[in-house]
C-alpha cells in the first residue's frame, strides 16, 4: 500500500490531492462506487489516517488493484446556483461562493490565507456555466499565490512562503538529507494583464510574479507579506530524504529533522506489517539563473507592454485598447480611468469612450426620401431609407453587379 501527496513547482498554485493504491482479492471488487475507505491503524492509535474514497479499480487474475483520493478529489463536482445567488449587478462574493461550495458539498474550508480575496467578486457569467469546486479553488490559488491541501479531512489555503501545518512532523529515524539548492524571493508582482503592482521588501532576491484578475497593490502586498513574514526575504529550499519512519500521518508541510526545520511539498508514505514509512522532499529549484531571468523580463515585458504605447493605442492580454494622453505617468488606480476598450456581442462592437469625427461628412438627400449619399471628399457612399410604420430601415446601396 502506498499514499502520495505532492504540489506543483514551488507550490504557488493547484489544489493537491493524496493518492493511495493498493491491492486486494477480487472478491472484494463489488464495493460500492465512490467508496469511503478508511485506514485503521490498530496497533497505533496516535496514527489518524484521512478519509480516501474509490475513484478506480482493475480487476485482472484474481486481485483488484484500487486507487483511492482524500477529500480533494471531491472538489470535481459542479456548483449549482440560482439567480438569487447573485447580486444587482450579477456578482457574488468569494466569501458567499466558499460558503455555497461548503453547503452543496460537506466540504470543510479553512480560507484564512484568502484574507486579501474575501470580499472580492465571481462574476455571474462564470458562474452559470459548469462550474465546478476544483476551478474555484484553482482561480484563487493561483491568485493568492498558494494550493489548496486537505489535512484532518478539511480542505486548507497554504499561501506560498508558509506551512499547511501549525505543529512540525518529526520523524526519529531517517536517511541522510540531501540539499539541492536554494532561491529567494523579496519581491511580488502582481498583474492583471493591464496594470502591474509592485510589493518589494528589504531585502534581496528574485521576483514571485503573479497573474490574476483580481490584481491591485493591495494583493501585491499581501501575497509579499504572507511570503517574507517578519523576514526580508523568503528562502524557498529544495531537499529530499529517501526515506524514513513515521510514528505520525504525514502530510505536505513543515518537517523538523533533529534541529533542521524543513518544508516539504512532496510526501510518500507505505504502510506495512513492520510500520509506516515515507520518503519526503521539495521540489528542485531552477538553476538556470540565466534561464529564470530570461523568462522573467519576458513576463516582465509581457505585462508592461501596455506601457510602451504605440501613439494611444496598445494591444494587451485582453485585447486592443486606447489610453488617454499622458497615460503612464498617472497612478495605477488614474490609469484604470484612463483606458478604453471594445466589446463585440452578436456584430455590435461598443466602445467605453467616446469617438468623435473631425471630419464630417456631406449629406446629399435624396427628394423623395429614398436614401442619401454621405460625401467624405472624394470617397462617397450611397445608402437606401425604407419606412414602414415606426421602422427606419438604413443600409449601404449595392452597386451594379454585385
Amino acid at each position: 500500500m502506498s499514499i502520495s501527496q505532492s504540489c506543483s513547482g514551488y507550490g504557488v498554485s493547484g489544489v493537491v490531492t493524496a493518492t493511495m493504491t493498493f491491492v486486494t482479492p477480487s472478491f472484494y471488487a463489488d464495493a460500492s462506487e465512490n467508496a469511503e475507505v478508511k485506514l485503521v491503524c490498530t496497533n497505533a492509535a496516535s496514527i489518524s489516517p484521512p478519509l480516501f474514497y474509490v475513484t478506480g479499480r482493475k480487476t485482472s487474475g484474481g486481485v483488484t488493484e484500487w486507487t483511492c483520493c482524500d477529500v480533494c478529489s471531491k472538489t470535481d463536482r459542479l456548483i449549482e446556483f440560482t439567480d438569487s445567488d447573485f447580486d444587482e449587478n450579477d456578482k457574488i462574493t468569494i466569501s458567499a461562493l466558499l460558503t455555497k461550495i461548503h453547503d452543496q458539498s460537506g466540504i470543510g474550508i479553512n480560507a484564512s490565507g484568502l484574507s486579501a480575496l474575501i470580499s472580492k467578486t465571481f462574476d455571474k457569467d462564470k458562474c452559470v456555466d459548469g462550474l465546478t469546486i476544483r476551478a474555484v479553488f484553482e482561480t484563487l490559488a493561483e491568485a493568492m499565490c498558494g494550493y489548496w491541501v486537505a489535512v484532518d479531512n478539511k480542505i486548507i489555503f497554504a499561501n506560498f512562503g508558509q506551512s499547511v501545518t501549525v505543529s512540525a512532523a518529526v520523524p526519529t529515524a531517517y536517511k541522510a538529507i540531501d540539499f539541492n539548492g536554494v532561491r529567494s524571493f523579496a519581491r511580488v508582482l502582481c498583474t492583471d494583464n493591464d496594470a502591474v503592482y509592485s510589493a518589494n521588501s528589504n531585502g534581496s532576491g528574485k521576483t514571485l510574479i503573479v497573474s490574476t484578475d483580481y490584481a491591485s497593490q493591495e494583493l501585491a502586498d499581501s501575497i509579499l507579506s504572507m511570503m517574507v513574514g517578519d523576514e526580508n526575504n523568503y528562502t524557498y529550499r529544495s531537499w529530499s530524504c529517501g526515506k524514513g519512519k513515521a510514528y505520525e500521518w504525514l502530510y505536505v508541510g513543515l518537517f523538523r529533522f533533529g534541529t533542521k526545520f524543513l518544508v516539504a511539498n512532496s510526501v510518500s508514505m507505505s504502510v506495512s506489517s513492520a510500520g509506516l514509512f515515507f520518503s519526503s522532499s521539495a521540489n528542485t529549484v531552477d538553476e538556470d539563473e540565466v534561464g529564470y531571468t530570461s523568462e522573467v523580463n519576458r513576463q516582465l515585458k509581457k505585462k508592461l507592454e501596455f506601457d510602451k504605447i504605440n501613439g494611444n493605442v496598445a494591444i494587451t492580454g485582453k485585447g486592443l485598447y486606447l489610453f488617454e494622453n499622458g497615460y503612464k505617468n498617472k497612478t495605477p488606480e488614474e490609469q484604470k480611468k484612463s483606458k478604453y476598450s471594445f466589446e463585440v456581442n452578436k456584430g455590435v462592437t461598443k466602445y467605453s469612450g467616446a469617438l468623435v469625427s473631425e471630419k464630417i461628412p456631406g449629406i446629399a438627400l435624396k427628394s423623395d426620401l429614398s436614401g442619401f449619399t454621405a460625401n467624405f471628399g472624394e470617397t462617397s457612399i450611397e445608402y437606401e431609407v425604407s419606412i414602414d410604420g415606426d421602422n427606419v430601415t438604413l443600409k449601404e446601396k449595392e452597386k451594379d453587379g454585385e
